[in-house]
């Protein structure tokens, strides 16, 4: 009503269609998804075009979590600026067209929401510290001919701040857990006690009554799920796709009369295709293996592949309660992992990224539970299929060092096992005449090509945009014909990712305060799996990132274990989510403006 108010002035004649003239003038201004606003739009740059599904995707988001709210307000009294906050922040965050001053209001019922209640101060903090700087840059580029004052990387970082920030507020009004200015103090003496503290402090998570039967039942209902969206479709498309033309086309070549020619980097190929030799073999016998019994088409490379991959489901499940000691735990952090898209797409094309994935979670989940032998074959295998497997070194390392028993035999394993099974991958190699100096120069032009390749690709991406989800990556397109398409799109489930990296924080957050070295394992291993490639000179993509993200599901896992009025909810959205991506995910064929609808940022594109 106050609203209405402002326009009766200047109004003549119908004051309804006055409104929303102005209204739709004012909005028709700036037809842009970010006005040099800090928010999500903004990840992917200031000053793109808007469009009908940019806006959509934010009202919908917005409209969804506020209702959540209002029917919590509901059931429970709670103060209306606590929702009012909300909305204010998701506003600014997430609708389109925002500029930098749009994020003021949020600060009026903020205040007043921390005087309510203490525990909104850290947001009230947080919101001023980004408003301010977003004002800083903003004053700067108008005022000294577009300059950009404030790197990429610190603008990027303060959008991710904001939009944690938002979700921290949804999360504080959901719990509805009064906290007092005394108790706020307290909080704050007990935390600088903790990181003064040495000891590790026990945590009791919150008691979910979980029986064997039904934890059996979810775990089985986890791994149809994971199995049956890998599998069905599988042999579509009809054809090598993406890097298949290297991979399947040379395990192709392996079963052949002209085999030899797998192992010659100086052979010509044919049109379209390249002998793929720039890593170890194991990947490839995967895909003879499934070729020899389900016959060389795509559903026979691909097969090997999809079951790695419900296998790595399986050992997210197996290690995530292996390290935390939790059942629910692990069935949270495995249910996370079968609905991201990224681990889907990658174990549904045949590369060697699902294999190596596989390979040395289980090395890893082996040697948790001092397994040696079995360990070393594991990372051995991982190791025949990328070399990037040697990121899991140092986690073995850190779990050897805190051993008891350090110095037992079976470790000498990992002195004879990995190296021996690398080798006796390149069997077929040897069988078809060639010899250890032929393997040698093929290992020199690996690292050549590794280290040396001076290549380009329009979807290429920096390692640290990998957790923001700025750089997806397309797999396969095929023509428009009807009004219809498909596409295999190498994304994540964006809702997975975005909580994904603020769970792996707040994980980093619990280890430090808490002296919690479990969770901090999650943590590093995490850390370790993606943050070696910001050394790496050659060309990397989103998919690089695979490996880290089933500490990432671990590390939701746990994040949610100790708040389970979040858990249902939580997957509720990330499964409508995955449902919403999945045509995208697995080329399906689909209309134009589904298709359309898909690329939330100008990235994404």
């Amino acid at each position: 009503f106050v609203f209405i108010l402002g326009f009766i002035p200047f109004t003549q004649g119908n004051l309804p269609q006055f409104v929303l003239t102005r209204l739709n003038i004012s909005a028709g201004q700036y037809p842009y998804t970010s006005v040099n606003a800090f928010n999500f739009w903004g990840l992917s740059g200031f000053w793109k075009p808007d469009n009908v599904y940019f806006q959509f995707s934010g009202y919908i988001m917005i409209i969804a979590a506020t209702i959540i709210l209002c029917i919590r307000r509901a059931k429970k009294k709670l103060s209306p600026y606590f929702l009012i906050t909300f909305v204010f922040a998701a506003s600014f965050m997430f609708f389109t067209r925002m500029h930098e001053r749009h994020l003021l209001p949020v600060f009026a019922p903020l205040a007043i929401a921390v005087v309510d209640n203490p525990i909104f101060l850290l947001p009230y903090i947080g919101f001023s510290l980004i408003y301010v700087m977003n004002l800083v840059y903003s004053h700067f580029w108008v005022s000294n001919n577009f300059v950009q004052i404030l790197p990429d990387l610190l603008i990027q970082f303060l959008i991710v701040l904001g939009i944690a920030l938002t979700v921290y507020v949804f999360y504080l009004i959901l719990i509805d857990r009064k906290t007092s200015w005394e108790k706020a103090l307290l909080l704050i003496r007990r935390s600088i006690i903790k990181m003064k503290s040495k000891k590790s402090l026990s945590v009791k998570l919150p008691d979910i009554k979980l029986t064997k039967k039904r934890s059996k039942t979810y775990l089985y209902l986890i791994l149809a799920f994971a199995f049956l969206t890998r599998i069905i479709n599988l042999g579509s498309p009809s054809t090598t796709y993406f890097d298949e033309v290297y991979h399947a086309f040379t395990a192709k070549v392996m079963m052949g009369e002209e085999a030899t020619k797998a192992w010659e980097w100086w052979n010509t190929p044919p049109q379209g295709f390249a002998y793929e030799w720039t890593h170890p073999p194991f990947a490839k016998l995967g895909m003879v293996f499934g070729m020899s019994i389900f016959g060389q088409d795509p559903f026979g490379w691909r097969i090997p592949g999809a079951i790695l991959g419900v296998g790595s489901v399986l050992l997210v499940y197996l290690l995530a309660k292996k390290i935390l000691k939790d059942e629910v735990v692990g069935l949270i952090s495995a249910a996370v992992f079968s609905l991201d898209g990224l681990p889907l797409v990658m174990s549904r094309i045949g590369m060697n990224d699902s294999y190596i994935l596989f390979f040395s979670l289980l090395s890893i989940y082996f040697f948790l539970k001092e397994k040696d032998l079995f360990s070393a074959v594991s990372f051995g295998l991982a190791l025949s299929s990328k070399w990037s497997a040697l990121w899991a070194v140092p986690i073995i390392f850190v779990l050897w060092l805190k051993r008891t028993n350090k110095f037992r035999p079976s470790i000498l394993w990992f002195a004879l096992l990995p190296f021996t099974i690398y080798l006796l991958s390149y069997l077929p190699m040897f069988t078809t005449g060639h010899n250890l100096t032929i393997w040698w120069g093929m290992q020199k032009q690996m690292w050549w090509y590794h280290t040396g390749l001076d290549a380009t690709h329009p979807y290429t991406s920096q390692w640290w945009t990998w957790p923001l989800l700025i750089r997806p990556i397309y797999l396969y397109t095929s023509s428009e014909i009807g009004g219809y398409v498909s596409r295999i799109y190498a994304m994540g489930n964006p809702f997975v990712f975005w909580f994904g990296i603020a769970s792996v924080a707040i994980c980093a957050v619990f280890s430090y305060l808490e002296r919690n070295k479990k969770v901090g394992l999650i943590v590093f291993c995490y850390l370790i799996f993606f943050a070696p490639w910001a050394a790496s000179p050659r060309i990397m993509f989103l998919y690089h990132y695979l490996p880290s993200i089933p500490f990432m599901a671990i590390a939701t896992g746990y994040v949610l274990r100790r708040t389970p009025k979040l858990i249902f909810t939580y997957l509720f959205i990330s499964f409508l989510t995955f449902v919403y991506f999945y045509p995208h995910w697995v080329g399906l064929n689909i209309p134009l403006w589904l298709d359309k609808s898909y690329y939330w940022v100008s990235s994404w594109r």
